[in-house]
């Protein structure tokens, strides 16, 4: 087989796995969304999360926070597209309505309307509940996106986005979408290398940068939620780039998520991936464990895929037993493996594996 079919082999495998990664999340259509984020499609093979016990929100606290926003949005002359996609036109309840105002938002907003919307962005869905909660993230969404493409900048952003991801009296979903913008804020604002890693921080700019570098580590250790896995993801595409960003330590984190029972699966499907696509050799006694006994059929082929990417002579007999599994997936994707280490091992194929 020619080096060109193994390397076009190897690229497939990779998007087919990574993409493992967000099978278990659904998410509602929306109409535009940031290069990163993946469309996630609802899965029965992944084990339901145990859901928290409701803690009543309290009225007074509510009402509170409805005032305050009152008086913030008093001060600022929001045009008519803004306030029906904020529901302040007195239809709050129709979704339709405020998806529309949102497609006739531009990449030049005026101050007043980046202003409410930042505001938007912090809505709790305890206390705006005329839409579903998914439908209001994806208004919260498109929202975001729509600012991030805005011809001049909206500095701070990604100081609001850790705050909001720090704010654990959001819904789980939006803290993870917030951390999924945090690389595309920063790779907008801070395209270049980082000189100063470790430095003092000197001012807003630098303390902006920091926070969410920090922030970054913080989500990693949500091993119970799948916002350590996007942190893991949005972390190894970064480094690509800015080396502030410890590729090693990355890797490192990895392989500890890998390796965790307790880690929630997507995350570990995540950080099983992120260990073949940077070459950490030590997850092999991993990913050998779980593509043989990996509680779900998306584990085990996420574990497949990374002895493709770093198994050699010793897992060829290990991987051509996976071949022969009757489950279709498991087949499919232990044939590219066993395809890419008997090529790393140096073994010729023979008429197909």
């Amino acid at each position: 087989m020619s080096k060109k079919t193994l390397f076009l082999l190897s690229v497939v495998v990779l998007l087919f796995a990574v993409g493992l990664v967000y099978c278990w999340r659904c998410r509602s259509a929306r109409s535009s969304v940031p290069v990163s984020v993946v469309e996630q499609v609802p899965t029965q093979i992944v084990k339901p999360i145990q859901g928290k016990p409701v803690v009543p929100v309290d009225p007074d606290k509510i009402a509170h926070r409805q005032v305050k926003l009152s008086e913030e949005l008093s001060n600022l002359n929001i045009s008519p597209s803004v306030k029906t996609i904020m529901g302040l036109d007195g239809n709050a309840g129709d979704r339709n309505a405020r998806i529309n105002a949102l497609k006739r938002l531009t990449r030049q907003l005026k101050d007043d309307d980046v202003k409410a919307l930042c505001l938007f962005l912090d809505y709790k869905y305890e206390d705006h509940k005329e839409l579903p909660l998914l439908t209001l993230n994806a208004l919260k969404n498109d929202a975001l996106d729509i600012m991030l493409r805005q011809d001049k900048r909206v500095d701070g952003l990604g100081g609001q986005l850790v705050a909001m991801y720090k704010d654990k009296e959001h819904d789980d979903v939006w803290r993870d979408y917030c951390v999924q913008y945090f690389g595309i804020y920063y790779n907008h604002k801070w395209p270049g290398t980082r000189q100063d890693a470790g430095a003092v921080v000197q001012n807003n700019e630098d303390i902006e940068r920091k926070n969410i570098e920090d922030a970054y580590w913080v989500a990693m250790q949500e091993k119970d939620k799948s916002t350590a896995g996007t942190s893991l993801l949005n972390l190894e595409s970064l480094s690509r780039t800015h080396p502030e960003f410890d590729r090693k330590k990355i890797a490192d984190r990895a392989l500890e998520l890998a390796a965790d029972n307790g880690c929630i699966e997507p995350s570990r499907i995540t950080a099983l991936r992120i260990c073949g696509i940077m070459n950490k050799a030590e997850a092999l006694p991993v990913a050998r464990d779980i593509a043989q006994t990996g509680e779900t059929v998306m584990l085990r082929m996420a574990a497949i895929a990374t002895i493709g990417d770093l198994g050699g002579k010793d897992d060829v007999e290990l991987v051509q037993s996976l071949v022969n599994n009757p489950e279709k997936r498991i087949k499919t994707i232990a044939e590219t493996a066993l395809k890419k280490v008997k090529a790393r091992a140096g073994i010729k194929e023979q008429g197909g594996v």
